[in-house]
This record gives structure tokens, C-alpha cells and sequence, in this order.
């Protein structure tokens, strides 16, 4: 209990977690401005591929794609992929990370096509953090985090994306699906 008589929140972490590695000892600091970042960076790409392995493993299909950005401009800051629906998959939506400059001590943060806000009309959105790409003028909109500040021990610099994409942008996303399958629906004038 917290020194103001409230309980202390506390991560527990879930199944996925144990298919992929946490960043401990030589990695867990490395960032973006350190020598040996493309170390951590192929970690990270290991970890990711971890993480899907085990949805197949479990019977699933991966809810996601997720893989850093080519341009070297970058400095792999910018990771790019989709979110879908993995029981429809013809909806399926562009996807962004951006890693902050001070990561791994701060999260990651996530963002999706602003279709999702605007015409899906999904929550959980910060819809004034936005980043537009530079080539495509494709418009993203930030996805909620707050409970990464709120528990205890959720985000650390031994996490890695793929502990964010558990942790956070998964829970988000299986929220977004009942709205999301029925907007889908009513748009494109299909029925289940």
C-alpha cells in the first residue's frame, strides 16, 4: 500500500511475455545515440519475431507486422507496419512506432492511421499527437498510454518493443475490435 493509503498498482505480466527476452545487463541502456545501438536494434527485430512465433505457436494469427524503417535518415526511430483484424483480415490499418530519443527509458509510443479516429470513431486517442509522413502525407494519431505511467514496473529500459506492443498498443487494439468489425460493416454495407 502507498504511503497515501491507496494500493500500489503493479504489472503481472502475461503469457507472451515469457517468448520474449528483456534487455538485461549490456543492451538494457543502449539507445539511439550509443555506439552499439544496431546491437540493440537486432534484438529488438529478434524479439518482435519472438512475440509473433508465439501467437502461431498458440494457434493464432499475429494481430500485427511491425519492422523498422529502411531510410537511414531514421536511425531505426521509425518502425512500420499494420494492425488487422485477424478474423477479418481485409481490415487492417498502417501502424507506426516511434522511439523516443531518450528510449529505452522512456516507451515507445504508437500511432495509427487517423481513418481509425475519423471515420471509426475509436478511443483512447490522443488526436492532437500526430506525425504525418514525409513521403505518403499519410496523417497518424497517437494511441493511449496512460497506464504505462500509472502501474508500477510496466515500462522500464529493460523492455523492448515487443514488451510495448504486449503491453500496451495489444490491449488498446482488442478494445478498438467490436467497434471497429461493426464500423467496418456498416461502411462497406456487409453483414455477418
Amino acid at each position: 500500500m502507498a504511503e497515501d493509503g491507496t494500493l500500489k498498482k503493479r504489472w503481472f505480466p502475461v503469457p507472451a511475455e515469457h517468448a520474449v527476452l528483456k534487455m538485461d545487463g549490456l543492451l538494457e541502456n543502449i539507445g539511439p545515440k550509443h555506439p552499439v545501438w544496431s546491437k540493440r536494434v537486432k534484438a529488438e527485430i529478434l524479439n518482435i519475431e519472438s512475440y509473433r512465433k508465439f501467437i502461431r505457436k498458440q494457434g493464432g494469427i499475429p494481430w500485427f507486422h511491425l519492422v523498422p524503417s529502411k531510410k537511414k535518415a531514421y536511425n531505426f526511430l521509425l518502425w512500420e507496419g499494420y494492425l488487422r483484424v485477424v478474423s477479418r483480415p481485409e481490415i487492417r490499418f498502417d501502424f507506426i512506432i516511434l522511439l523516443p530519443a531518450t528510449y529505452p527509458t522512456n516507451c515507445p509510443r504508437a500511432l495509427i492511421d487517423e481513418v481509425v479516429l475519423k471515420k471509426y470513431k475509436c478511443s483512447k486517442i490522443y488526436a492532437n499527437n500526430t506525425y504525418v509522413d514525409k513521403d505518403t502525407k499519410k496523417t497518424y494519431v497517437m494511441i493511449c498510454h496512460d497506464h504505462l505511467k500509472e502501474v508500477g514496473e510496466v515500462w522500464t529500459p529493460s523492455l523492448t518493443i515487443a514488451h510495448f506492443l504486449i503491453r500496451e498498443v495489444h490491449t488498446w487494439w482488442t478494445a478498438q475490435q467490436n467497434l471497429v468489425l461493426t464500423t467496418y460493416d456498416e461502411l462497406t454495407g456487409k453483414k455477418e
